[in-house]
C-alpha cells in the first residue's frame, strides 16, 4: 500500500520524490517516476545495482576469454623453443609464440674448428611442435663411438684432427656434433659419464622469419661432444 505523503487537497497530493503535485491514488510520479512506495524504489535500486555487477562480471568474463587475441594484439610474440637439437640428426620446436613460424636454417660455430649452416624450411603452426630431420643415414656412421673422457693429449689431439659433423672432408677419423644441452642424447650422455663429459664450446642460432615482424632469431645453448670413427687406421690405439 503507498505510504502517506503530504496532502495538498482531497484529490491531490505531493510526490515523496519531487513534490509534483499527483493524484491521491497514484502509485507512480508521470515527472519524475518514482514510486510512492519507498520500498518499491529500494527494489528498483536494487535491481539496477545487481544488473551493473552483472554487465561487470560479463565484461570481465569477456575480457578473459579473449585476453590471448587482445594480449597478442597490444604485443605480439614470436617464441620459438627448442626441445631437442643435435647437427648430425635434426631439431624439434615447439611454436610457444602468437603466430605461425618459419624456421629458415640454423648457424653452428664450434670453437676452433669451424662453422655449419643447416637448412630446415620448416612452417611451424601457433601451439605446436614440428621435427625436422636432415636426413642423414645414420647407418653409415655405425662404426663412430663417442669420445666421452680421454687423456689430455689425446684430447687435445682428438679436437685438432676434428671436423665439424661426421666424415667431413679431410677429417674422415673424427668429428663434432653439436647438441644442445636440453637433447636427450646430450643428457644421456652426461648422466653416463657422470657429469664428467668432455665437450668444446659450441653456438647454435636458430634463424626463423615472423610473418608479422619480420626476421628473427634464437640462441640454442649447445656444446660440441667429439666421435670417432672405430674404423679409421688414423685413431690411436687407446681409442679403439
Amino acid at each position: 500500500m503507498p505510504e502517506k505523503a503530504k496532502s495538498t487537497g482531497k484529490t491531490q497530493r505531493a510526490c515523496v520524490a519531487c513534490c509534483e503535485e499527483i493524484k491521491a491514488k497514484a502509485s507512480l510520479c508521470l515527472k519524475c517516476g518514482s514510486f510512492q512506495s519507498r520500498w518499491m524504489n529500494t527494489a528498483r535500486f536494487v535491481a539496477t545495482i545487481a544488473g551493473a555487477i552483472s554487465l561487470v562480471f560479463a565484461a570481465g568474463a569477456y575480457i578473459i576469454s579473449t585476453f590471448p587475441d587482445l594480449r597478442s594484439t597490444l604485443a605480439w610474440r614470436s617464441d620459438p623453443r627448442i626441445v631437442a637439437f643435435e647437427s648430425q640428426r635434426g631439431i624439434t620446436v615447439f611454436n610457444a609464440g602468437d603466430g605461425p613460424l618459419l624456421l629458415s636454417h640454423i648457424t653452428i660455430n664450434v670453437r676452433n674448428l669451424g662453422t655449419q649452416t643447416l637448412s630446415v624450411n620448416r612452417i611451424v603452426p601457433r601451439a605446436e611442435m614440428v621435427r625436422h630431420d636432415w636426413g642423414a643415414d645414420m647407418s653409415k656412421f655405425a662404426s663412430w663411438a663417442l669420445l666421452g673422457r680421454a687423456p689430455a693429449p689425446k684430447w687435445q689431439q682428438a679436437v685438432a684432427a676434428s671436423g665439424v659433423g661426421l666424415a667431413a672432408p679431410h677429417h674422415e677419423c673424427y668429428g663434432a656434433i653439436v647438441y644442445s644441452v636440453t637433447d636427450p642424447s646430450y643428457l644421456m650422455y652426461s648422466q653416463a659419464h657422470a657429469q664428467r663429459l668432455q665437450y668444446v664450446e659450441a653456438s647454435a642460432v636458430l634463424h626463423y622469419y615472423d610473418l608479422r615482424t619480420g626476421q628473427g632469431r634464437a640462441d640454442i645453448p649447445a656444446r660440441a661432444l667429439i666421435f670417432y670413427n672405430e674404423n679409421c687406421i688414423h685413431a690411436p690405439p687407446s681409442l679403439r
